[in-house]
């Protein structure tokens, strides 16, 4: 399945690739790095990935802003529609790595002695977040 995932990922990022052109005329990406099977984020005890078959990721480097002439958020969220839904994916996230302070742009922590109030309230705040403007990628970590 995490094979699947990353060929969705990326025939996204072709067809953004096809409507994306640079006023230099230069090619949108410069580069792609695709793993299957680990994580970048848990070291292992050799220092690299701790394998975990039901990972993945992608990192893409862009040609520079400035020869680009398009914003890293605005292509993050063309990117992330042109790949759509990844059946069976527990989460899909399309990050910047790189700018500003780490962290999503907003989290927001809820906490509370009722399991079944919480769960409630967090698919009330994600259905009401959903109507902002520039907000999208919404998800949460309870799993």
């Amino acid at each position: 399945m995490v094979e699947e995932a990353l060929e969705q990922t990326h025939a996204g990022l072709n067809r953004l690739k096809e409507k994306v052109d640079t006023p230099t005329g230069e090619p949108l990406v410069r580069q792609v790095y695709t793993v299957a099977g680990q994580t970048r984020d848990v070291p292992g005890p050799s220092g690299g990935s701790t394998p975990t078959p039901h990972y993945g990721f992608m990192e893409v480097e862009l040609l520079n802003s400035e020869r680009r002439n398009l914003h890293y958020e605005e292509l993050n969220r063309m990117w992330s529609e042109e790949v759509g839904v990844i059946p069976g994916a527990i989460a899909q996230n399309f990050r910047v790595e790189e700018q500003g302070p780490p962290g999503s742009p907003i989290d927001i922590g809820l906490r509370g002695p009722n399991l079944e109030h919480l769960m409630t309230a967090r698919d009330m705040l994600k259905e009401k977040l959903k109507h902002y403007a520039g907000v999208y990628q919404i998800d949460d970590n309870y799993r």
